[in-house]
């Protein structure tokens, strides 16, 4: 538990490096390492600012228990204004050489994708984030934790 709280914190300094517009974020850590098809990860993250723009990243803790090159996913975003999108995405873990993306920390590997840029929001309030496990089996091993991160894009 201590090195995945250190390698999150890595990634929100890394990220940051000299920006002083702090990213917001939240993680789900699942029990035993496996996440259910019909377990659906909620996350509410706060727009305080409606002129500047914001990038969108997940971010995946996983093992090398994960049975599939890819992690099939449906998000749902739900604007402060109540617009709604709706996308399907194939997040590699592995590349076409089978080894994993990413960076590995003692059998921890980590993949950061960004899934949306510039996104502008045009009312304050909570962007609602309702997060499905596409994958064909009911349980999937080897995911520790899965995170969303929404970061302000400097000008």
């Amino acid at each position: 538990m201590k090195n995945s709280i250190g390698v999150f914190l890595f990634f929100i300094f890394f990220v940051t490096g000299c920006n002083r517009n702090e990213p917001v974020s939240q993680a789900h850590t699942f029990s035993n390492t496996t996440w259910e098809r019909f377990e659906h990860l909620n996350f509410d993250l706060p727009v305080d600012d409606v002129e500047n723009e914001y990038d969108i990243s997940l971010v995946i803790k996983h093992t090398a228990k994960f049975p599939s090159d890819a992690l099939s996913i449906n998000v749902v975003m739900i604007t402060p204004g109540g617009e709604e999108r709706i996308k399907d995405y194939n997040i590699y873990l592995k590349g076409r050489d089978g080894i994993y993306i990413g960076y590995e920390t003692d059998g921890i590997f980590n993949r950061i994708v960004k899934i949306r840029e510039g996104m502008r929001f045009h009312e304050l309030g909570m962007v609602k984030f309702d997060i499905e496990n596409l994958m064909t089996k009911l349980y999937t091993p080897g995911i520790i934790e899965f995170g969303i991160v929404m970061e302000k894009v400097e000008k």
